[in-house]
């Protein structure tokens, strides 16, 4: 089963939670001076490049995988590394949808959104340099698989 026709047959109670109350609560606007403490949050290629690539600054052009985007991540992502090609997912549709708002607001061409569980990441059919993922595996039957 590919990303894109992910469906939640099965009543996962996670994915009911996350469509009843999505998180973090969607920003309106990633240049909004009210946001700009959070969204300089997501500078982790910038913070902890000395960490991952001590020999020098990582290319420009990586493949991030935002995985569990939420309502902003993947957006905060692309607007920060605007090189970078940045790829959104999540099971929650209604955190995807403030995803998709944010994209056509701020013209974020390098970034795409999967409706998809971690667990079926692979269907994608690309690789990644980098991996954010936060919130997500304590939600995981088994983290380690």
């Amino acid at each position: 089963m590919s990303c894109t026709s992910y469906d939640n047959q099965g009543g996962d109670p996670v994915v009911g939670q996350y469509e009843r109350w999505p998180y973090p609560a969607p920003l309106d606007d990633l240049t909004d001076v009210s946001a700009a403490a959070y969204v300089e949050g997501f500078n982790t290629l910038r913070d902890l490049s000395p960490i991952y690539w001590p020999a020098g600054q990582p290319r420009n052009d990586l493949n991030v995988l935002v995985a569990g985007c939420g309502t902003n991540a993947a957006a905060c992502y692309a607007y920060l590394y605007p090189c970078c090609r940045v790829t959104g997912i999540d099971i929650s549709r209604t955190s995807l949808a403030n995803e998709y708002r944010l994209k056509a607001k701020h013209n974020l061409t390098n970034l795409s959104l999967h409706h998809c569980p971690i667990e079926q990441v692979a269907s994608l059919g690309t690789t990644f340099d980098f991996i954010s993922c936060h919130g997500v595996l304590h939600h995981m039957a088994d983290p380690t698989e």
